[in-house]
């Protein structure tokens, strides 16, 4: 590759090498007769390495179980988790939130103050600590909107993706419809989620230190 600019009038060129380049040019010196035939050991080809780490990374895939495939109930958790859905339904303290489109209708289109807690129907930390959500949500429902998430499936996993959600229970909060902020606690009542509540209900800012995954 040659570059050419000029310095004090004068013009200047200057040959770029690649690596492979300068490496063959300089392990394999030219005949000195001009006939181009070179001398020496056979330089090997570089090795795509790009491709190497997608060939790579496809044999990971392909021997990584399907993170998504959700494990098989029996009947008997089957029917446990249907009547948990009919409990959530009939809850007049809780708002039951299903998919991106329900949250749009029910908090950020109406610019509400409201706590979402994300659960997945297979959670039973998150099925133990319903009943005090509900109290919770009793206690400050005058002043925000308390909801509940499911975050079970490709709708709910999309949901969780829009929360900022990686782990449940969670709790996302949010201020006039725009996300507030987020407590992870597997515990309820917990001193976390309670100063989230009271700093929202104030006109705080959020506490980052609250967004720590550990238990209080």
């Amino acid at each position: 590759i040659l570059f050419s600019f000029k310095n004090n009038n004068k013009a200047i060129f200057a040959r770029g090498w690649t690596m492979k380049d300068f490496w063959e040019e300089a392990s394999w010196p030219r005949d000195s007769s001009g006939t181009g035939v070179r001398y020496g050991f056979v330089t090997e080809e570089e090795e795509d390495l790009d491709a190497l780490f997608r060939a790579e990374q496809l044999q990971m895939q392909q021997r990584r179980p399907d993170a998504s495939a959700e494990r098989t109930l029996d009947p008997a958790e089957e029917a446990e988790l249907d009547e948990q859905a009919t409990e959530d339904r009939q809850n007049p303290y809780v708002k039951q939130i299903i998919g991106v489109e329900g949250l749009a209708e029910h908090v950020t289109s109406q610019r509400k103050s409201c706590v979402v807690f994300v659960a997945m129907r297979s959670c039973r930390t998150c099925k133990g600590i319903n009943p005090v959500f509900t109290k919770i949500a009793r206690e400050h429902g005058s002043n925000l909107m308390f909801a509940k998430a499911d975050a079970t499936g490709g709708a709910g996993k999309a949901l969780g993706r829009q929360l900022g959600v990686d782990a449940v229970p969670s709790f996302v909060l949010f201020r006039n419809g725009i996300r507030y902020g987020a407590v992870s606690t597997s515990k309820l009542p917990s001193e976390k989620l309670t100063k989230a509540i009271v700093d929202l209900e104030a006109g705080k800012d959020f506490d980052l230190s609250l967004q720590e995954d550990d238990d209080d």
